[in-house]
């Protein structure tokens, strides 16, 4: 049982490859710990699946975020709430931290794992903009824009 279950992970990883394998790309990005801390500048291949975009405002003394998906040949997801943390900074305070980190490390990028594959999520500019990061119409939240890869085995 155990070696069927294997053959068909394989299986299902060269298939995966197999479909994606035109758009493979070398990327390199700076790894950075949640906490912010530079760990490395790491070159991986990858595979592009879409973009994601953070709505981020505040509740009282809590920052919200929504997230919604975009896979690179479909359509956006309906938004749902990423997290809920207590605001240590003003929005405004927490949105001039996220640019001026953005712009002193453009590349940088916090691995994580998502349904067992690792995935890279980095700050890109949407068509349109000067910035990943912009401000509400209402001036009480902010969006940030990212570009979302899967690291390939």
């Amino acid at each position: 049982m155990k070696k069927k279950c294997f053959f068909v992970g394989i299986f299902g990883l060269m298939s995966f490859t197999t479909i994606f394998a035109y758009e493979t790309i070398r990327l390199t990005f700076d790894e950075i710990r949640s906490d912010g801390v530079f760990l490395r500048t790491r070159t991986v291949d990858a595979v592009f699946m879409g973009w994601i975009q953070h709505v981020t405002f505040l509740e009282r003394d809590t920052k919200v975020t929504y997230h919604s998906f975009r896979p690179h040949n479909g359509e956006w997801d309906d938004w749902e709430l990423a997290g809920r943390v207590p605001a240590r900074l003003s929005l405004t305070r927490h949105f001039d931290t996220l640019r001026r980190e953005y712009y002193s490390r453009p590349r940088m990028s916090v691995p994580t794992i998502a349904q067992g594959f690792e995935t890279i999520r980095m700050l890109s500019i949407p068509d349109g903009r000067v910035s990943p990061f912009w401000w509400g119409q209402d001036g009480r939240s902010f969006y940030t824009f990212f570009r979302v890869y899967v690291v390939m085995p």
